[in-house]
């Protein structure tokens, strides 16, 4: 019982004083801290963030986020669907106009997305995260006015398509049945 209580207090010792008990000579320790990023060390983790940054993080990991991300994907997807062949000018320059709102609102919100995120290396945990900084990129470029005249250009708008894939998981029941659906062995 002895040993127990001198290895105990040599112990609290070292830990309050981050030192040996036999020693003067402080030496470096560093702690490992369980985070909302995952196992850090003390002297990793950021605390300060700027006032913006924080709000930032609090719109982006709001509940409603991602539903309005979705709904703007809807929107984006009910705008591609007014282009036909056949229309006059004018209603081609205001679904080409539509389109650049959208793919500008996309870029805005991947750019908040990667500040929303504590750490750089927590966004890209996520392939989803991946997936839309590549479409917002994209897409971006097509926007790019000799791009768009082109003759293939009409097949890049596969990029702009590709963004109905939010709206999959953003239904519940949808995802549900996703879930069950992929997880179920036949």
């Amino acid at each position: 019982m002895a040993p127990a209580g001198i290895t105990y207090s040599f112990g609290a010792v070292r830990a309050e004083k981050r030192h040996s008990a036999f020693s003067s000579k402080p030496r470096k320790v560093r702690i490992l801290l369980d985070t909302d990023e995952g196992w850090q060390f003390d002297d990793q983790v950021h605390t300060y963030l700027s006032p913006i940054r924080q709000r930032i993080v609090q719109i982006v990991n709001h509940p409603w986020f991602p539903g309005f991300g979705a709904f703007m994907v809807f929107l984006n997807m009910v705008a591609m669907c007014f282009r036909r062949f056949d229309s006059p000018p004018q209603e081609i320059q205001r679904i080409n106009d539509a389109e650049t709102a959208f793919t500008a609102f996309f870029f805005v919100e991947i750019c908040f997305r990667i500040i929303g995120h504590r750490t750089w290396k927590l966004f890209w945990k996520r392939k989803c995260n991946k997936f839309d900084l590549f479409l917002a990129l994209t897409t971006v470029i097509i926007q790019i006015p000799a791009i768009q005249q082109w003759e293939w250009f009409r097949y890049l708008t596969i990029f702009q398509v590709l963004r109905s894939y939010r709206l999959i998981p953003a239904i519940p029941g949808v995802r549900d049945l996703m879930v069950v659906s992929t997880f179920s062995i036949s």
